[in-house]
C-alpha cells in the first residue's frame, strides 16, 4: 500500500528542483526484505551550504503502523574513517539525536515517513546516509547521497576601464566562495562586425585556491590589446557550475581611446561642432560641408590612423548589456 507523503519544507522542494534540473528526476532505491515491510527512499538530494535538508525515507507494507513498536536509525558514512556514525534515533517511542538539530517527526512516522531533517548543513556532512527500520521481526533498509554544493559570487576586476589603442591590460572575472570545486569561466566577445557573441579561446587562463572554509575561489584572465576598431566591443564573463539553475553573466563595453592626447581632443571637438551645428538646425549643406571640412582636417592631422579612428569614433555601441548582473565600463 502506497503511502502519499506530505511535502517537505518549500526551502527543499527548490533544493530537489536545482537537483532535478541538472541530473534529471531523482531515482528511487527500494530494499525489499520481506513481503511486507519495504523503505522507498530518494538515491541522491542536493542542498545548499547552510541550507535545510530533508532525506526521504518512506515505509510501505504496513497496515497498523504502531510507531511504539519501530526502530528508526540514520547513519552517516564518514568517508574519511569508514565508520557508519549515527546520527539519529527513535526506539521505542524514544528519540535521541546524536547530530545537533537532527528529527524524525514522530507526526509523519504514524503515516510511514521516517524522512530525516537536517538543518544548517555543512560541506562536511556530504556523503551517504542510510534509514535502517526495524519492526521485529521485520527489518529493511535504504541509502541516499547527500551532495552539499554552494553557488559562486562573481565580479569583475576593474570594474571600469579606459584602454588605449594597442595598450595591453588583463581583465579578471572573480568567482568565489563556491563548491565542489569543479567550475568553468569563459570569455565571450560582441564586435560590431559579427553581430552575435563569440568564445574567446586565446589570452586568457584560470587559478583557483581553496579557502578555510572549504570553498573554493576561481579567477579567470583575460589579456586585452585593442586597436581603435575594438572600440565598443562587449566582453562578456560566463561562469557555469553545477550549484547554478543557469550560467552567470557579467558585461562590459570597452572604451577604446587613441594614444595621441592631441587627436583625441580634436576627435572629440569635430563631433561636439557637429552635433551642435546639427541641433541648432543649420542648413543641410552647410552642415555637410562644414562636416567635409572638419573630416579632412581631422584626416591631415591623424595621418595613417585617420580612417580607423574616425570610423571607431563614429560607430555606435552595438547592443546594450543584458539586464541582471553585469558592470558597466563608461
Amino acid at each position: 500500500m502506497n503511502q502519499e507523503l506530505s511535502h517537505p519544507p518549500l526551502k527543499d522542494i527548490y533544493y530537489m528542483d536545482v537537483f532535478e534540473s541538472i541530473m534529471g528526476p531523482p531515482q528511487l532505491n527500494y530494499f525489499i526484505v520481506t513481503d511486507d515491510l519495504k523503505v522507498k527512499t530518494d538515491c541522491m538530494k542536493m542542498v545548499f551550504l547552510n541550507g535545510n535538508s530533508t532525506l526521504r525515507c518512506s515505509l510501505h507494507g504496513l497496515s497498523n503502523l504502531n510507531i511504539g513498536i519501530i526502530g528508526i536509525i540514520w547513519y552517516w558514512r564518514n568517508e574519511t574513517s569508514g565508520i557508519d556514525d549515527k546520527v539519529f534515533e527513535f526506539i521505542g517511542g524514544h528519540q535521541k539525536p546524536f547530530r545537533q538539530g537532527a528529527e524524525v517527526s514522530p507526526e509523519r512516522l504514524k503515516t510511514g515517513d521516517a524522512s530525516l531533517q537536517l538543518p544548517g548543513v555543512q560541506l562536511w556532512e556530504a556523503g551517504e546516509y542510510r534509514c535502517e527500520v526495524t519492526v521485529t521481526p521485520q527489518k529493511a533498509q535504504g541509502t541516499v547521497v547527500l551532495q552539499v554544493v554552494a553557488y559562486p559570487t562573481i565580479r569583475l576586476i576593474p570594474e571600469q576601464v579606459t584602454m588605449s589603442d594597442h595598450e595591453d591590460k588583463y581583465i579578471a572575472c572573480e568567482s568565489s566562495g563556491f563548491y565542489p570545486e569543479a567550475i568553468n569561466i569563459t570569455w565571450e566577445k560582441y564586435r560590431w562586425k559579427v553581430p552575435q557573441f563569440q568564445e574567446i579561446s586565446e589570452g586568457n587562463f584560470t587559478n583557483s585556491i581553496k579557502n578555510k572554509d572549504g570553498t573554493f575561489n576561481a579567477t579567470s584572465y583575460l589579456k586585452l590589446k585593442p586597436s581603435l576598431e575594438d572600440n565598443g566591443t562587449i566582453y562578456q564573463c560566463v561562469v557555469w557550475h553545477i550549484s547554478l539553475h543557469n550560467p552567470q553573466r557579467l558585461n562590459f563595453t570597452l572604451p577604446v581611446m587613441t594614444g595621441h592626447p592631441e587627436v583625441t581632443k580634436w576627435v572629440m571637438f569635430a563631433r561636439k561642432a557637429i552635433n551642435a551645428r546639427d541641433y541648432r538646425g543649420q542648413e543641410k549643406a552647410a552642415w555637410s560641408l562644414d562636416q567635409q571640412q572638419q573630416q579632412q582636417q581631422l584626416l591631415l592631422l591623424l595621418g595613417p590612423l585617420g580612417p580607423a579612428s574616425l570610423a571607431a569614433w563614429d560607430r555606435p555601441s552595438p547592443i546594450q548589456p543584458k539586464p541582471g548582473l553585469q558592470a558597466s565600463v563608461q
